[in-house]
């Protein structure tokens, strides 16, 4: 069989697998891999010959009818995989070796791995994530189908598996783990042959594009036992495969497992020298996590990824990420992304996050430390090269996986930084009180990393002897010199290997002795001054020296005179080139051997090498898996003392409550984002203090007002706080949330195929299941998609469940006119406020001040600030003839509500009906109150902020209250409610008039009415009536 039919005949297998388009076939033929072609697939080839920037050319230019080609040399393979794989070509290796038939001098080529954005090991700290999700139906009742769904990722360059199976309506965990592991390569699979609507239009839901997947219809051998064994037998080298498949039934759901056994499945037809790379599944735990419902990760913008490439390509600041990470390494880098996407629930293991911080912040150490563990490279992705080093005998493998000695070189100097930071914390006892919880799967950060049991002695001594083997095995300074292609000289200790040391002798006899002897030697047949000849070496030809003509004639003429000394008996000349070359022949052994002993040499280096650090991985495998989690954890607290010192961000603490319900009480709270946005304009951050708990927020206030930035500056701070990190306010005092939900306007634009009314129904509903004193929910404009009796009724409704349920929320509204309903005054827990803006008419400019105040704030506004916005004189005069039509007064006045209750609206004055200068008047006196805020009268007790005892007068009619009129309070009348007021200006007049004739001192007559009339008249005024 030819190269070319062979090729075709892969090319033609895999593209029914992968689909033919996107499937690229790459076939060694000596040192050159290529790719073929007939004039019907040409269309196809030239694409790829653009992707890779080359010439199409013909197999054999002789015969018309020889197939296309484009080829590279083997050397640039992992530069033309990745330009292939950026297109989203999935590209299959085809290896060649020698043919098992000896009799044969044919090669036999086989497939030696499938490539894919997946499987494919990243130059970013973040890696290389493949998903899995696994969808199946299921009929609820005979009537509603709930998909339920389980997913898994693999991150290839670190052998990292999470797994996780959601059965609810809100898809919200899925999204997260999507958002956390964020995946370059996606894979579906389902019961059914093929993805229908349905699956589509879930894929869509939680923002997948399905054309962008790969779906996999090979699921059904997956039931069988047997199989999975396989699978798990192949990925876990070594292991047990019932102890794993038990490991992972216990802690998981058949879905999710099946998602599991799919992915590890398609690594491994991928890439099978992966196999036994794979950690031990991290199973997802509900419980440990707080829920980010209706794609919260999304809406608050915590990973960059959520932020529009286009609109933000220039934005510093596009994400909470973005501004919290400070972390120098790539294990911490991928540690804190975690840590934003997965908020703890646990207080006790948030307090120790922040002792640990605040230890680092008091021993004063960012400076120092940060620049140590900014010298720590990618540690937990070269300990799993390590592992791979003996198998590597394919080309593209040894590309993969190979760790170059200036690798090495720079691994080692990560264990130098390491030992830096060990000696740090040893003269600092405070960072050694750092304790950790278990999500850190150490009790202690300092025994992290100075202790591991599973070993003989601590992780400290194990982290030494790891050391101090690698620097007793490798000539450190020279490995920063070489890759494995091109090392020419011993980089192990002498002793170790005594046949690399003599062929290295007798390498460097030649390099140190022979080769300076000979060199001298000729100079002297020079004159001095052309005493300048170098010898050189080419791999076929041997040694040689360069030299014009005129002293290559010189030195033969006189080389039998000096060939004892030569060691060679003559030269000869290759006149091939511009400057010739005179080769030395009949050489000393030395000489002869010098090709020989350098190949031998480079052989068996690679070969004990490749030997010692596969040694090295099983010795110290262990302290590996600890040590990397240590720098990350170690990594993410530095980053935690720097965000809280350069961004003056406080601790925040934590206190439980009698029923233990999570409530926020924070002072003068920013948006992380939005603050060091406006740090680079004139604009000033305003802070605002927020308190939910008890009672929850109805915010009012005109959009661009900052509602949006307000709900997520708190929820972004609750997830600063339960990733153990500090929060942008200077006090923030909180009990951890279980769930947190968002709904904030403009996010339904991922969602494909759903109107906005019918995502926000959707989203309720998810808020619906999981209502509760442990739920935070913030959303903007409930039920917005809808017209205004129903969003009325729908906001109602929701406000009502979420105050009976105890739901911590912040809720952004325009709808006034749900205050002076029946039903919402009987809310309890619920206070009305908005963001203050002021409409200056003689600026005519709309002033923002971002303050938060009691109240709902103005009920109609719209319009002016359209005539604000728009400022052509017509349009505004046109808006306020229509408004005086439409409206009567009362509908455009100021609807604040008393800060007293907000049940009470402060509408007009109850005695002259002026709507301007409010105020609301205790009609029995607040200083009558008892500590709990009860007056007693005759009949009963009455709080002194009820509705029944308070009355709006406006600031005239608040001055004439006992001096011209009392207020008695309210009665019933076939009318409705009316207040009772007397006019005691004649009647004080009357009283006073009877003391004209009386002895006592003015003092003494006003007591004498008050304690007769109970009616108070100053001194004063009877001074006046009886003068």
């Amino acid at each position: 069989m030819t190269v070319v039919t062979k090729y075709l005949e892969i090319r033609d297998e895999y593209q029914k697998i992968y689909g033919e388009k996107y499937t690229v076939v790459l076939m060694q033929v000596g040192s050159f891999y290529e790719l073929y072609a007939h004039t019907s697939d040409y269309d196809w080839l030239h694409n790829l010959a653009k992707i890779l920037n080359m010439r199409i050319t013909k197999k054999d230019k002789s015969k018309s009818f020889s197939p296309y080609l484009v080829g590279f040399p083997c050397y640039t393979l992992q530069k033309q995989l990745r330009l292939l794989i950026e297109h989203g070509n999935t590209v299959v290796v085809v290896d060649q070796h020698d043919s098992k038939d000896k009799r044969k001098s044919t090669m036999d080529r086989e497939v030696a791995c499938v490539y894919s954005k997946g499987t494919i090991i990243p130059d970013t700290p973040l890696g290389n994530n493949i998903v899995s999700i696994h969808i199946n139906r299921r009929t609820y009742l005979g009537r509603s189908r709930i998909i339920a769904v389980g997913v898994s990722s693999c991150d290839i360059s670190t052998g990292e598996v999470h797994m996780m199976e959601n059965t609810s309506h809100d898809n919200g965990d899925i999204i997260r783990f999507l958002t956390c592991y964020s995946p370059s390569e996606l894979i579906i699979s389902s019961e059914v042959s093929k993805p229908d609507d349905e699956i589509e239009e879930f894929l869509s839901q939680i923002g997948v594009e399905y054309s962008f997947c790969t779906f996999i219809d090979r699921t059904t051998k997956l039931s069988s036992i047997s199989y999975q064994k396989e699978i798990i037998e192949k990925a876990y080298t070594g292991e047990s495969s019932s102890i794993i498949l038990e490991y992972i039934d216990t802690g998981t759901t058949p879905l999710a497992k099946r998602s599991l056994l799919i992915l590890l499945d398609f690594v491994l037809c991928h890439d099978d020298i992966i196999a036994g790379s794979f950690q031990y599944p991290q199973i997802f735990l509900k419980t440990k996590y707080a829920h980010l419902g209706n794609n919260a990760s999304y809406q608050l913008n915590i990973l960059p990824e959520h932020f529009n490439k286009y609109t933000c390509a220039r934005v510093k600041y596009s994400s909470l990420l973005d501004v919290v990470d400070k972390t120098a390494t790539p294990m911490g880098k991928r540690f804190i992304r975690y840590a934003l996407s997965n908020p703890l629930t646990d207080a006790s293991e948030l307090k120790h996050r922040y002792q640990a911080i605040n230890n680092l912040i008091e021993v004063d150490a960012m400076k120092k430390i940060s620049k140590y563990l900014s010298e720590i490279g990618d540690i937990e992705r070269v300990h799993l090269k390590f592992k791979k080093q003996i198998s590597l005998k394919s080309i593209h493998h040894q590309q993969k996986y190979t760790i170059n000695p200036s690798v090495l070189y720079l691994h080692l100097s990560s264990y130098s930084a390491i030992s830096k930071i060990l000696k740090f914390i040893d003269k600092h006892d405070k960072i050694g009180q750092v304790t950790t919880p278990t999500d850190f799967q150490q009790s202690d950060i300092i025994d992290a990393l100075t202790a591991l049991p599973n070993l003989d002695g601590s992780l400290r001594d194990a982290f030494e002897k790891y050391k101090k083997e690698c620097y007793n095995t490798f000539i450190v300074d020279k490995l920063h010199l070489y890759s494995l292609d091109d090392i020419s000289e011993n980089i192990f200790h002498v002793g170790l290997f005594p046949e690399i040391d003599k062929k290295s002798d007798e390498i460097k006899f030649v390099q140190d002795d022979l080769l300076p002897r000979i060199i001298s030697t000729l100079n002297t047949c020079l004159p001095e001054k052309d005493r300048k000849l170098k010898i050189q070496y080419h791999e076929e030809l041997g040694h040689f020296i360069p030299m014009t003509k005129r002293r290559g004639e010189i030195i033969s003429a006189k080389i039998g005179d000096v060939s004892d000394i030569l060691a060679f008996d003559s030269i000869q000349k290759d006149s091939k080139g511009s400057s010739p070359k005179w080769f030395l022949k009949k050489s000393h052994p030395s000489l002869n051997d010098y090709h020989k002993n350098i190949q031998e040499l480079r052989h068996s280096l690679v070969e004990q090498y490749a030997k010692k650090l596969h040694q090295l991985y099983i010795a110290y495998s262990d302290m590996f898996q600890v040590l990397h989690r240590c720098i990350a954890v170690f990594d993410f607290l530095m980053s935690g003392a720097i965000s809280a010192i350069e961004l003056n961000y406080c601790r925040p603490t934590i206190k439980k409550t009698k029923d233990s319900e999570s409530y926020i009480k924070t002072k003068e709270l920013r948006h992380p984002i939005v603050e060091q946005i406006q740090k680079s304009t004139k604009n000033k951050y305003v802070p605002v203090d927020v308190s939910i708990g008890k009672n929850s927020i109805l915010l009012f206030g005109l959009n661009s007002c900052g509602k949006s930035t307000l709900m997520k500056a708190t929820g972004l701070s609750v997830i600063l706080a339960q990733a153990g990190l500090y929060v942008p306010a200077t006090t923030f005092r909180f009990f951890p949330f279980k769930s947190i939900f968002t709904r904030i306007t403009g996010s339904d634009n991922m969602f494909k195929g759903l109107s906005t009314f019918s995502l926000e129904m959707l989203e309720l509903g998810s808020i619906i299941n999981d209502q509760g004193p442990s739920t935070l929910v913030l959303c903007d404009e409930l039920a917005s998609g809808t017209e205004h009796e129903s969003a009325k009724i729908i906001t109602l409704s929701m406000l009502q469940m979420m105050t009976d349920t105890k739901t911590r929320f912040i809720n952004a509204t325009h709808l006034h006119e749900i205050l002076p309903i029946p039903r919402f005054k009987t809310f309890s827990g619920v206070k009305c406020k908005h963001l203050y803006i002021e409409c200056d008419d003689k600026s005519n400019k709309l002033i923002y001040h971002r303050e938060i105040r009691d109240g709902p704030g103005k009920s109609v506004y719209g319009y002016k600030v359209a005539k604000f916005i728009i400022n052509i004189k017509s349009f505004s005069s046109l808006i306020d003839d229509i408004a005086s039509e439409i409206s009567d007064k009362t509908s455009i006045i100021d609807k604040k509500t008393s800060r007293y209750n907000s049940s009470v609206v402060m509408s007009e004055c109850k005695i002259c009906h002026t709507t301007e200068h409010l105020e609301a008047h205790h009609i029995l006196p607040q200083k009558d109150a008892d500590i709990h805020g009860y007056i007693k009268t005759e009949k009963t007790k009455i709080h002194k902020d009820s509705a029944d005892n308070l009355v709006v007068l406006c600031t005239k009619c608040h001055d004439l209250v006992d001096k011209t009129i009392r207020i008695r309070g309210y009665r019933e009348t076939s009318s409705g409610q009316e207040l009772i007021v007397e006019d005691i200006k004649d009647k004080e007049f009357l009283l006073i008039q009877k003391y004209s004739k009386s002895k006592l001192s003015f003092k003494q007559i006003s007591k004498d009415i008050q304690k007769k009339f109970n009616i108070k008249i100053s001194q004063t005024k009877v001074k006046e009536q009886l003068s």
